[in-house]
């Protein structure tokens, strides 16, 4: 997830970008394209707005929800998800926000 995601919100937002050539304006994933005309209001109505919110919006909030529950002091929880928090410091803990 922590791999894919940025692809998955890039290919999204990229869908929904638009460039200005003369007084039309057209998508940047085809420049052929007029924005929101034809192919392309379908491609932002049907991919990249739903795309956008299920992994930009409800994934995150679903893995939110479910590390909570977890009981960290298990030692069973403490190997399996270890590999994401090993490298830091109790006091460091602020690090990976910035």
């Amino acid at each position: 997830m922590y791999m894919v995601l940025p692809s998955i919100w890039r290919i999204c937002f990229t869908a929904l970008q638009s460039y200005r050539v003369g007084d039309q304006l057209y998508a940047s994933i085809d420049l052929e394209q007029r924005w929101f005309e034809d192919g392309h209001f379908y491609l932002c109505t049907c991919a990249a707005l739903p795309g956008l919110i299920i992994y930009a919006i409800l994934l995150p909030i679903y893995v939110f929800l479910k590390m909570k529950k977890i009981d960290r002091n298990d030692p069973q929880t403490k190997f399996k998800y270890g590999f994401l928090y090993i490298g830091y410091r109790r006091e460091r803990w602020w690090w990976e926000i910035m």
